[in-house]
This record gives structure tokens, sequence and C-alpha cells, in this order.
């Protein structure tokens, strides 16, 4: 039979080596399913850190209005998940949220939120919403009352 010697992981050479080929070594020893759960962990935690450094670089602007619609541009800094909430001025009863829209590099990270609960001669208040975080003060718009 063979024998194989136990080396421990305390070694003077283990010491002398990277720190990242330590942890390496370190990690090789958990069973293949905790890998997989540490490091699924590990890649959330990053994207999550990384889409909450989000920040408005330009923007809230209106790009258009109607009776019923209204859309806002905005651009981010990095990939990021936009929403407005918006509401009749001085009403906080009827906020809307509209649907979210992902920011991507290859659009330069910019986004048009349509905002489609809007009524005819009303007056609006919205904030913008980026990565699950309030990042404007409120700002207004008012729609159409009617075409000319």
């Amino acid at each position: 039979m063979l024998s194989i010697p136990y080396i421990s992981h305390a070694t003077p050479r283990s010491r002398s080596l990277n720190p990242r080929i330590r942890c390496l070594q370190w990690f090789s020893t958990f069973p293949s399913f905790m890998q997989r759960a540490i490091a699924y962990f590990l890649l959330l935690l990053g994207l999550f850190t990384i889409s909450a450094q989000a920040a408005l670089v330009s923007g809230p602007m209106i790009s258009h209005i109607d009776m019923r619609e209204a859309k806002i541009w905005i651009q981010v800094d990095a990939p990021s998940l936009v929403r407005i909430a918006y509401s009749v001025a001085g009403d906080s009863d009827s906020l809307h949220w509209s649907p979210p829209v992902e920011t991507n590099n290859s659009q330069a990270n910019t986004a048009v939120v349509t905002l489609d609960k809007v009524e005819p001669g009303l007056s609006y208040s919205y904030r913008v919403e980026l990565n699950g975080e309030i990042v404007t003060k409120p700002a207004r718009f008012t729609s159409p009352a009617n075409y000319h």
C-alpha cells in the first residue's frame, strides 16, 4: 500500500507563498458543492458592490411628453438598473413606478425611461431610482392638456 505523507498547511514553504496561492490551497480543501456555493456568493457580492457604486452622470432630462406618456433620459457611469417613481404633484397616494430599464456599456450607460400612467393636463413630480436607491431630488413636468 502506498502511503502519502501528511503535509501541514503551515509548512515553512507555504508561508513564503503568495497569499493568493495560499488562499486557493485553503479553498481547495472544501468539498466541491461548498466551493461552488462560496464562489456564487462571492460573485453575487462582487456584482452587488459594482452596481451599488454607479452614479448619475447626466440628467434626468425630459426627452418627450405627450398627453398620456412622458419619457425621461438619463446617463449613469456604470451598468445599472434604473426606475423612476412619479406621482401627481402634491398627491403621494398616486405614486407609480416605471418599468425597470437596464443600462449597458454598448449604449454609453444611457436609458430612456417611459412613464406610461400620465394623465392630460396634470403636473407630476418624479425621482430617479438607481440600483434600488433614490439618487435625485424631486423634479417636475406637466403633461399637455390637449393637442393644438
